[in-house]
C-alpha cells in the first residue's frame, strides 16, 4: 500500500497481487478526510482484525476495520490529554511517529510542553496504549476519541441518578468505588461496550480515574499518576470482546475463577438480618438461631457494620481488610459457628 497526498486530503493505492501470475489489481480508495486545517493522514498501524489512523496533530487516533470502515473517528481536538493539576492539556504536537509491524511509537508534546512517549500495539481484537512522560511526576492523562454510541457498562455508577443503561452523558472526573447515602458504588468496573459498533474500552488502573461519555467524546484516563499504562480497547462482537476481556483480567491478576458450588447452597447474608448492626456477637446469636431452626446454612456473608466505627472514611462495604477490634476481636469464630 502507497499513501499519497497532502493538505486535506490523501489517497491510498493498494496494489493486490493475484494467484498464478495473474496481473496486479489495483485500487485507489480516498481515505477519511481529516477536519480543516489537520492535515493528512500520515501513519496507520495494522493488526490482525483492526487498524488505527493517527493524525499527528493533536495526535488524534480513529479505530477502523481492515476495509477502512470507521469503528471510533477521532476526537476533534486530540487525542490524548497530558497535564500537570491545571485544566486543558490537550496534545498538539507528534513527533518520531513510527511504524514496525503492529506497533506504533510517537513522542507527543502538549501546548504547555509537556512531553510523552506513546506506544500503541495492536494485537488480535485487542489495543493496548501506554502513554509515559518524558519527566518525572505525576499527570492527569487521558485518552479520548471522537463520540462512540449507544454505549452501556460502568456498573453501579450506571445505575444511580439514571433512568437509562445507555450512557451517553455520563461525566465523572474522579471515578472510584465510594459509600455515600442515597447512592453507593460498590460493583466498580469502567469497562464500557459498544456494540452497534463492535468496540469496548477499560483503564485498568486501580487509582482515582476518569471517564468522559458524552455526545463529544469517548474518553478514558488516570489521575496523579506517574505514567497510563492501563488503558485497552477490544473490536468485535460481544463474544469476542468478552473473551479477550477476559484474557486480558487473567493475565494482568484480575483472575477470573471458576464457583465455588459449595455457595450455591442456602446462606445468610447479615444485612437482611441485622443491617448495620453486627457484631461477633449479634452474628453469632443470629446464625445459631437460624442453624438451631433447622435451616442447612452452608455459607454467611457479613458485608455491613464490620468496619472501624471511630472513623467515618471506614463506614463502607468498600473497607476490604479493615474491621471494629472490639466488636469482632476474634472473627474466626463466626466462621466456625456449629
Amino acid at each position: 500500500a502507497v499513501r499519497y497526498g497532502h493538505g486535506s486530503f490523501a489517497a491510498e493505492l493498494t496494489v493486490t497481487v493475484a494467484g498464478d501470475g495473474g496481473a496486479p489489481a489495483v485500487h485507489d480508495r480516498a481515505l477519511p478526510r481529516p477536519p480543516p486545517g489537520r492535515g493528512a493522514a500520515t501513519a496507520v498501524v495494522k493488526g490482525p482484525s483492526f487498524a488505527v489512523r493517527v493524525w499527528p496533530a493533536g495526535f488524534r487516533y480513529q479505530l477502523e476495520r481492515l476495509d477502512g470502515t470507521v469503528i471510533a473517528p477521532a476526537h476533534a481536538v486530540s487525542g490524548l490529554e497530558l497535564r500537570r493539576g491545571t485544566p486543558g492539556g490537550a496534545v498538539t504536537e507528534t513527533h518520531e511517529l513510527s511504524v514496525s509491524g503492529s506497533r506504533l511509537t510517537a513522542l507527543v508534546r502538549s501546548a504547555a510542553g509537556l512531553a510523552a512517549h506513546v506506544s500503541l500495539d495492536l494485537t488480535k481484537d485487542h489495543a493496548h496504549l501506554t502513554v509515559d512522560p518524558t519527566e518525572e511526576g505525576r499527570y492527569t492523562i487521558i485518552a479520548r476519541t471522537a463520540a462512540v454510541d449507544p454505549i452501556f457498562g460502568l456498573a453501579d455508577h450506571a445505575a444511580f441518578g439514571r433512568t437509562t443503561t445507555e450512557l451517553t452523558g455520563y461525566v465523572n472526573e474522579r471515578f472510584r468505588a465510594y459509600t455515600t447515602r442515597p447512592q453507593s458504588t460498590r460493583l466498580v468496573s469502567n469497562f464500557v461496550i459498544a456494540p452497534r459498533q463492535g468496540l469496548a474500552s477499560i483503564n485498568l488502573h486501580p487509582g482515582l480515574k476518569i471517564v468522559r461519555l458524552t455526545r463529544k467524546e469517548s474518553a478514558q484516563g488516570s489521575r496523579d499518576v506517574r505514567r497510563l499504562d492501563g488503558l485497552h480497547y477490544f473490536v468485535g462482537t460481544p463474544a469476542v470482546i468478552y473473551r479477550r476481556f477476559l484474557e486480558l483480567r487473567n493475565a494482568t491478576g484480575h483472575t477470573v475463577y471458576r464457583p465455588k458450588y459449595e455457595w450455591f447452597g442456602v446462606g445468610w447474608e447479615a444485612w437482611g438480618a441485622l443491617a448495620w448492626d453486627t457484631s461477633q456477637q449479634t452474628v453469632t446469636e443470629n446464625v445459631s438461631r437460624y442453624l438451631d431452626l433447622g435451616y442447612p446454612l452452608r455459607w454467611m456473608v457479613i458485608g455491613s457494620g464490620f468496619w472501624p466505627r471511630g472513623e467515618e472514611r471506614f463506614h463502607a462495604t468498600t473497607s476490604f481488610g479493615q474491621r471494629d477490634k472490639t466488636l469482632y476481636p476474634n472473627p474466626k469464630t463466626v466462621g466456625s459457628i456449629r
